[in-house]
């Protein structure tokens, strides 16, 4: 399976992390990741990432947000 890697900076906290996504980028979609710092969602659009780098053992997971 193919693994993105991505950093991100939190939006409320401005704390540094690596995220993980199970597939790849799309740069026309949005995502969220949860900061292990504040507990807060951090949305974003999709981005190019490393893929099938070595993944942290600090990262946090990285979800696909539908578009209502």
């Amino acid at each position: 399976m193919t693994k993105s890697l991505i950093k991100i900076t939190c939006t409320h906290c401005s704390g540094n992390l690596s995220g993980v996504l199970n597939d790849l980028f799309d740069v026309s979609k949005t995502y969220a990741a949860q900061c292990p710092e504040c507990n807060e969602q951090t949305f974003f659009v999709g981005e190019s990432a490393f893929v099938d780098a070595d993944i942290p053992d600090d990262a946090v997971t990285v979800k696909y947000v539908a578009e209502p």
